[in-house]
């Protein structure tokens, strides 16, 4: 699971900071004209297995959590 908070927004522009297991440090996904791209890596992301699902972030929310099985 991941939990994310959007920390900017533009007209073209959408950055939000996720957190592996909701806690530890941040990584950064943006995303652009809705393409996403990992900005900075969570030092607790092996292997960008979170990224990944950060690149899934619905855009219209401020903040939410992604869960998997």
């Amino acid at each position: 699971m991941l939990t994310y908070k959007r920390i900017y927004v533009s007209e073209n522009t959408v950055r939000y900071e996720f957190y592996p297991e909701g806690t530890g440090d941040a990584g950064i996904v943006e995303f652009v004209n809705g393409e996403g791209k990992i900005t900075q890596n969570s030092k607790d992301d092996f292997e960008s297995f979170y990224a990944s699902h950060a690149l899934q972030i619905d855009l219209n929310t401020e903040n939410g959590s992604i869960a998997w099985y």
